[in-house]
């Protein structure tokens, strides 16, 4: 083993410090090619960090639209079949198919019926959620059940006079004390149709119930067939 002299011992130190100088300048370049980072925190306690930006409240505009609220439009339908007296026999051969859709602000009301008598006048009634439609009772109003106006109860009259077949078509959209029979019923509310025999048919339609006059012909409880929401409100 040779002793090292000091000139071999200046030049090792001499290419130490150039390898040192040469790793520092690329770690240099490095730094300044990388994005900016956070900086651990190395310290105790960490120095405070500021706070996270809030979300801005975007305020609806032209431009920018508040989305509109939704309503709900409502289809059901009743088969409207003959009432069966104490012996289970058909008091009538009256049969219909009522058909309603309720937007929240007016309630559509259409039917097709058979089977009526020519020479006679027949009206459609809505009965109340508790009302019952395969008993002796059907298509009456509960007693001490919900409240409904006889403007909501009445739908209208089956059109055209003089034949078996006819049609009903009938908007509700008035308050509850509108004109009979103008007032709206909201489809939830309803539990029967009926279809009934007006027995003074060349009188105005009153503006209270006369259980004399409408004779039950038939009766069907009223099913909700389809919901549908959309873009609303209606009007």
């Amino acid at each position: 083993m040779k002793p090292i002299t000091a000139p071999g011992l200046f030049l090792g130190l001499t290419r130490l410090v150039a390898c040192v100088v040469l790793i520092a300048a690329f770690q240099l370049v490095a730094a300044a090619q990388t994005p900016d980072r956070p900086v651990p925190c190395v310290t105790e306690p960490c120095p405070p960090q500021p706070p996270p930006i809030p979300p801005v409240d975007i305020e609806c505009t032209e431009k920018l639209p508040c989305p509109k609220p939704q309503a709900t439009i409502t289809e059901a339908a009743a088969s409207v079949v003959p009432v069966r007296d104490a012996n289970n026999n058909p008091i009538s051969n009256v049969q219909a198919l009522v058909s309603v859709v309720d937007n929240g602000v007016t309630l559509d009301i259409t039917g097709l019926a058979t089977g009526m008598d020519p020479t006679q006048q027949y009206v459609s009634l809505f009965y109340d959620t508790a009302s019952q439609d395969t008993t002796l009772n059907a298509c009456l109003p509960t007693p001490g059940g919900p409240q409904q106006t006889f403007s909501q109860m009445v739908i209208g009259v089956w059109l055209p006079l003089g034949t078996s077949t006819r049609t009903l078509k009938a908007s509700k959209f008035g308050p509850p004390a509108s004109p009979v029979p103008l007032a709206y019923l909201a489809v939830n509310q309803i539990g029967t149709v009926s279809v009934r025999l007006d027995t003074r048919a060349t009188t105005p339609v009153p503006n209270a119930p006369d259980p004399s006059r409408f004779v039950i012909q038939s009766c069907g409880r009223l099913n909700v067939t389809r919901i549908t929401r959309v873009q609303g409100p209606l009007q």
